[in-house]
């Protein structure tokens, strides 16, 4: 016999699953598309580490560029596309193991008649906006996850509870911070700590948008010197 009120309704299910899937689903989610984010990010080498590889045949798609274009929905950022140049000086591939490198070449200047100096040595290599690759693949599963994580912080901000230590606008503004910080400062205030009862009153739209404002120029920054630091190859662009 079931007494009544003895299970759990639907709605204290539906709550507890929301619970799950906020404070561990989506930080599980960021981590696995920054450590694919970070794995398959352009990564600028010289030109010897290009003949290096035109040597063992490690090129699986290549392209000529004179830079790159971003792509991101929010902050959700994928890889960046080479700015196609038949004629650029940026040469971009990508090699078997994932990963996506580019030097700095002599641009082809003139008739393109002869074709790319480098196309003899090229063998079975693709060009770029082929697919071909681990790569490509790799990068398609980042955007998807990219924009599940995206798309899921929003749905559940505009839907979801009503945020404690501040204002829906207020995370929305937190929330745009490069890499996804901001979504992993709410998951932690508002899902981790939401029991806390906050000393303030409630952060507002305004104060989110001047914190994103500033912490976007401290990261940047902290980027900037990091790379500085450790090197493109650990911290790329």
């Amino acid at each position: 016999m079931v007494v009544d009120g003895a299970s759990p309704s639907l709605a204290s299910r539906g709550r507890a699953v929301l619970d799950v899937a906020v404070r561990w689903g989506l930080p599980a989610l960021w981590l696995l598309w920054a450590a694919l984010g970070w794995w398959t990010a352009p990564r600028q080498v010289d030109a010897a580490e290009l003949e290096r590889d035109l040597a063992a045949g490690r090129v699986v798609t290549w392209q000529r560029a004179e830079g790159w274009n971003d792509r991101e929905f929010l902050w959700a950022r994928q890889q960046p596309e080479p700015r196609a140049n038949p004629q650029g000086e940026v040469f971009t591939w990508t090699v078997p193991n994932g990963q996506t490198r580019y030097a700095t070449v002599d641009p082809i200047v003139g008739s393109l008649s002869d074709g790319d100096p480098y196309a003899p040595r090229l063998g079975t290599a693709d060009r770029w906006w082929s697919g071909q690759g681990l790569t490509h693949r790799l990068v398609d599963v980042l955007g998807w996850l990219g924009g599940a994580l995206a798309l899921g912080w929003l749905v559940v901000l505009v839907a979801g509870p009503a945020p404690a230590s501040g204002t829906r606008w207020f995370w929305w503004w937190m929330g745009l911070l490069p890499f996804g910080l901001g979504v992993l400062a709410w998951v932690d205030r508002e899902w981790w700590r939401r029991g806390q009862r906050p000393a303030h009153e409630r952060y507002t739209g305004w104060f989110g948008f001047g914190c994103l404002v500033g912490l976007g120029i401290v990261v940047s920054l902290l980027l900037y010197l990091l790379r500085a630091v450790l090197g493109g190859w650990i911290v790329p662009v």
